[in-house]
């Protein structure tokens, strides 16, 4: 398939595997916090006060 990286998939998948209980809990919970941050409702907030700001600068 065209622009799929099959060995790194199965590279990242032989990690994670591999990867010790403790490692794997620590980076859940730090993907969490960062889904958790970036909830679909702060991502249209946040875009949304760019998009005003960028109407409301000045244009050259």
């Amino acid at each position: 398939m065209a622009g799929v990286d099959i060995e790194g998939m199965a590279d990242a998948m032989d990690t994670a595997l591999a990867m010790p209980r403790d490692e794997r809990i620590e980076r859940w919970e730090k993907m969490i916090a960062v889904l958790r941050a970036n909830s679909l409702d702060s991502w249209r907030r946040r875009y949304l006060e760019a998009l005003a700001a960028t109407a409301q600068a000045p244009r050259h």
